[in-house]
Formats: C-alpha cells, structure tokens, sequence
C-alpha cells in the first residue's frame, strides 16, 4: 500500500513530528459525483478516482454539453464550482479550515489538493502557501485547478490574500 509521511516543526531541537497518511483512492460518498452526475459521469461510493474525465463548472449532466471539459484526476477530486458555486465539492469543507488530500487516481498519479474554508463565509481571512521543494523541479509539478485568484504577490512575501505560488524551473 501507498502512503505518504508528513514532517512538521522541523527544527524542533527534540526532532520533528511525523505523521504517516495513507492517499484517498476512491470517491467517498459525501462527493459531489457521487451525490448527481457531471458530464456523464457518476460515482457510486468506494469507486476509484479516474485519471482523466469530463468535468463541467456549471454542472452539466450530459457529457456532449459544450461546457464539459478534459479534467485530471486531481481536478475531478477537487470537482470545482459544482453544485456549490466558487468552491471545491469534495464533500470534507470545513469553515475556517485547510485540509490537504494525497489523491492517488487509476493510473497512480498523485495529486495534493487543499481545500481552504467554506464557500460564501464572510469571515475573511487569507492562506498565503509557499511550498519549497528543489527536488521536484523541472519533475512535471504544476498548479492544475485554482479557484481563486493567485493572490497579489508572485512569491507570496507580504501577500494579503491567498496566494499560490509555484516555480517549476526552481521547485519552489
């Protein structure tokens, strides 16, 4: 079995805490295409992640809908702006929450998608991320789906808002 290890509080001076997670495989039944179809597609809970699909941001049913579009695994996990508008539908969203997901679809890509909050809270707030990585430079790492904008700063020093920011030449 696949699983990831995540280590935080790395320079803590008694060593950093770890945590082992195993990657979500299969649609689990509070998805949004578990619950009504998009593009043609509809998962009965427990079904795995497809690699690719339709995915349609207005909710169309029928998969030759003109708005139905090539979606990654990662993308229809994340399932964007459908039913809830400006929102992930995972199913998981939590108010004044980031969660992070290791999605592994059908064909063993990997996918580490947050979702960040509830849609329509009035509460504000930002989630500036910058992620270090040099190892996966030039390694085919990219931003696939980002629901808002990428905030106001390229590099997310002194970012106001929230703010993605990923340089795949640098890895970081």
């Amino acid at each position: 079995d696949l699983c990831y290890e995540v280590a935080w509080e790395l320079s803590n001076p008694d060593g950093p805490k770890r945590q082992l997670l195993k990657p979500i495989t299969s649609f689990l039944s509070p998805h949004s295409v578990v619950q009504q179809p998009n593009c043609g597609f509809q998962a009965q809970a427990g079904d795995p992640i497809p690699a690719t699909g339709l995915w349609s941001t207005s909710g169309a049913t029928s998969s030759t809908d003109k708005t139905c579009a090539a979606a990654t695994g990662g993308a229809l996990f994340y399932a964007y702006n459908t039913p809830v508008s400006a929102s992930s539908n995972t199913g998981f969203e939590l108010e004044e929450a980031v969660i992070g997901y290791f999605v592994v679809d059908d064909q063993d890509q990997s996918w580490f998608v947050l979702t960040i909050d509830v849609e329509g809270d009035q509460t504000g707030g930002n989630f500036p991320l910058q992620i270090s990585a040099p190892q996966l430079a030039n390694q085919g790492v990219t931003v696939v789906v980002r629901d808002d904008s990428a905030g106001d700063s390229a590099s997310c020093a002194g970012s106001t808002k929230d703010c993605y920011a990923w340089n795949q030449t640098l890895g970081a």
